[in-house]
């Protein structure tokens, strides 16, 4: 398996195009393998780049125990604003359906969120250049700009 990104841009109604990018699974879409896509902007990509040590350990551990992660990663480099982690032995999949399977939840204010399982924390730890790349290029964003909200 081998994991890459590429670019591209998001158009929501209220603002113009937003540039993102996206996880790649041996040159396809996430969604070519049975989940959504895993494409994200600025934000998410530098909650996700904050939370390096618990992706590294959650792999590490093969995602044993998840329940026992609980993480608060203070304001620092990549966010200015405090990222959660917790873990979770199971998730409800696209069709409500219950999955058995580790994953990690990361937070930032309650308005953005995003799940990893191992694979996608595999995958994020081999493209994490490419990760800080589109970071750095877009540059930090500021807290309040979008609802009030980081």
């Amino acid at each position: 398996m081998s994991y890459s990104t590429r670019r591209g841009e998001y158009y929501p109604w209220n603002r113009g195009p937003q540039p993102v990018i996206e996880l790649l699974i041996d040159g396809q879409p996430w969604g070519q393998i049975g989940a959504q896509t895993f494409r994200f902007g600025n934000r998410i990509c530098r909650m996700l780049l904050s939370g390096r040590d618990v992706l590294e350990e959650f792999l590490k551990v093969e995602g044993k125990n998840p329940d026992t992660i609980n993480r608060t990663i203070p304001p620092g480099d990549w966010m200015p604003a405090s990222v959660i982690v917790q873990g979770y032995s199971e998730f409800e999949g696209p069709a409500g359906q219950r999955i058995e399977r580790p994953y990690l939840k990361f937070l930032c204010n309650e308005s953005r969120e995003r799940g990893v399982g191992l694979r996608k924390a595999e995958g994020l730890l081999s493209v994490w250049k490419d990760l800080e790349g589109f970071a750095k290029e877009i540059g930090v964003p500021q807290i309040g700009r979008r609802n009030n909200s980081f």
